[in-house]
């Protein structure tokens, strides 16, 4: 890995000579990621190996100019070598109505302007919400790709309807080149617009292995109250809300656990009031945001891991499973989650939205000690598999530049 000559503060200038990607991902501290990345590390904020760095990785070892763009409140810029990125300022983040279709609009102008000012031979563009805006995109050399990570709808409502909908699989159909897509699932929606035709390849999260280490793992003492934790974004999508219910449920039914909480969210003060009108501030402990180290202390620290998605969430690949199950942990998840079905018997899936369902599948954990080592062994079966670079997003990013 070339050594760190990263600049921020200016619009740094790269010379496209034809062999360039420009990819836009979605809100990110996308400059502090590089600097990790020029200086050959990974980012230690993150479990995951990000996929900015796969990006740049592909870039480098191809030896094509990689340039990507990140949305942020910041406008800043770091370089090196063939390498570059861009912080962009977002227009209208967190509206609705006519005012977040605008912004969806003019944001996807802007990357459509960038593409025809820079003339690079592949845009590729995260989960590209109006992303028709790039039509005229068809008219150049210009390939489009599209990196899926989350469903394009969700269980509960289907795919888009009127013009929306219409321009949506549009855009599918005729504009991309090639979808990456985080599971089969999404993969399935994907194909599904493009009428049949399989233009899609699959990628996983990738993680590295020195982050992971394997204990023994067992129902310890009986006085050591058994910890179930939750790491995700604190909104009610995420089924975090639920989690109360479970606890009233199961305080009912004489089982004491402990919910570990990671994560921060704009109901993190809803939440709060909510437990402590119930009573249960001792069976939630809530962590804030974390990062890598502190969520491997707590993974270590814990007995389970929960991912209660609702069913109107439209989920991707929860990384959260994955890195349960690569801390040799049983996970207990909605079964929305496309994730369930690389975890395999590691995994207890639950119907969405069912508090009797996680409140069984706890109490199943914690009364016996021959069911959770069952899953312990399972999820021991399945890590394996999830440190391989056969399906990591930068390999689906060579694939697509191999159908240029």
């Amino acid at each position: 890995m070339p050594t760190h000559t990263a600049a921020t503060g200016h619009r740094a200038s790269v010379r496209n000579d034809g062999r360039a990607i420009l990819y836009v991902a979605g809100v990110a501290d996308m400059v502090g990621t590089f600097d990790y990345w020029s200086r050959g590390e990974d980012d230690p904020r993150e479990l995951a190996v990000t996929y900015s760095a796969q990006f740049w990785n592909t870039c480098h070892r191809l030896g094509f100019l990689g340039k990507a763009i990140a949305w942020s409140s910041l406008c800043r810029t770091a370089s090196h070598e063939r390498q570059h990125v861009e912080e962009r300022r977002i227009y209208w983040q967190g509206t609705c109505g006519a005012k977040y279709h605008l912004g969806k609009v003019v944001n996807n102008a802007r990357v459509l302007w960038w593409a025809l000012r820079t003339r690079p031979m592949m845009v590729l563009v995260a989960n590209p919400s109006h992303g028709w805006v790039l039509a005229p995109l068809r008219l150049t050399r210009i390939r489009v790709v599209a990196t899926l990570h989350n469903a394009l709808w969700d269980s509960t409502k289907g795919p888009k309807k009127g013009l929306l909908g219409w321009l949506e699989r549009f855009f599918y159909r005729h504009v991309c080149n090639t979808v990456l897509c985080v599971s089969d699932q999404v993969a399935k929606q994907a194909e599904s617009f493009m009428g049949g035709r399989t233009r899609t390849v699959q990628f996983r999260p990738s993680f590295q292995r020195s982050r992971f280490e394997l204990r023994d793992r067992g129902i310890r003492g009986r006085d050591d109250v058994f910890t179930v934790l939750f790491a995700g974004r604190l909104v009610r999508a995420k089924g975090i809300f639920d989690l109360i219910d479970v606890a009233d449920t199961l305080r009912r039914e004489g089982t004491r656990v402990r919910f570990s909480v990671c994560g921060s969210g704009e109901d993190r003060g809803s939440l709060e009031r909510a437990i402590t009108a119930r009573g249960l501030e001792d069976w939630f402990v809530l962590h804030g945001h974390c990062n890598a180290d502190a969520m491997g202390d707590h993974l270590a620290a814990a007995h389970a891991v929960i991912v209660p998605t609702r069913s109107e969430y439209p989920e991707g690949m929860n990384k959260v499973v994955l890195e349960g199950i690569l801390a040799g942990l049983p996970v207990i998840s909605s079964s929305v989650c496309p994730a369930i079905e690389v975890g395999g018997q590691a995994v207890i899936a639950v119907e969405p939205n069912s508090v009797r369902g996680y409140a069984d599948a706890i109490r199943g954990l914690v009364d016996s000690e021959d069911a959770y080592r069952a899953r312990v062994t399972a999820s021991h079966a399945v890590r394996e598999q999830l440190f391989g670079e056969d399906l990591s997003f930068g390999r689906a990013v060579e694939v697509a530049v191999g159908r240029l």
